[in-house]
């Protein structure tokens, strides 16, 4: 596996950290959508995962494959997640910062309330700084990415939160659209 490629999963769980509830994780069983412009409409269809592209045009980065098991994701329990991400040009060149705009709903009755007005640094960033975290550089090459059936532990949290998700993700480079994934995903119990 090269070393760049783990670069493509770190938005994964930063999304997740995205309110200090999940880290390290994903979970589900995916449902390519296509290359839809997805409205900002918030629906959960029977509490299971689903994924699709958002993208207004053409983008460089494109999410191919996203599967997450189990479904729901459970606390105390392994998620396995498997991605595939199609890079079609080099991105986070020395000129060019990634930015990460993450927007993150959580549906409490009837209605979905914007969880990044909690923890705002988790859902906004640059890419490339948050790789070089993790001893990672830009740029990231063009290349087809793909990583199969990674499995990380979902510790029990002092303070748990369950129910749906609906996570949208735009990656940008001087108001250029990069890429954006919409997930929608169970945590414990969604009713």
């Amino acid at each position: 596996m090269k070393a760049t490629s783990i670069c493509v999963l770190l938005v994964l769980p930063t999304t997740l950290q995205a309110f200090n509830l999940f880290e390290n994780i994903f979970e589900a069983q995916i449902v390519d959508s296509g290359n839809k412009i997805k409205n900002d409409v918030h629906e959960f269809v029977d509490g299971t995962f689903s994924w699709s592209r958002c993208n207004a045009s053409v983008v460089p980065i494109a999410v191919t494959l996203l599967s997450v098991q189990p479904d729901p994701i459970q606390f105390g329990k392994n998620v396995t997640i498997s991605v595939a991400v199609d890079v079609t040009e080099d991105i986070g060149t020395q000129d060019q910062n990634v930015k990460v705009d993450m927007k993150v709903m959580m549906k409490m009755g009837p209605e979905y309330y914007d969880v990044c007005v909690y923890k705002e640094e988790y859902c906004h960033f640059d890419l490339c700084q948050m790789a070089a975290k993790y001893k990672y550089n830009c740029p990231f090459p063009k290349y087809k990415y793909s990583l199969k059936n990674i499995t990380y532990y979902l510790p029990i949290q002092k303070i748990t939160v369950t129910g749906a998700f609906d996570i949208t993700i735009q990656l940008s480079s001087k108001g250029r659209e990069l890429g954006c994934i919409n997930i929608q995903l169970c945590l414990g119990q969604c009713d």
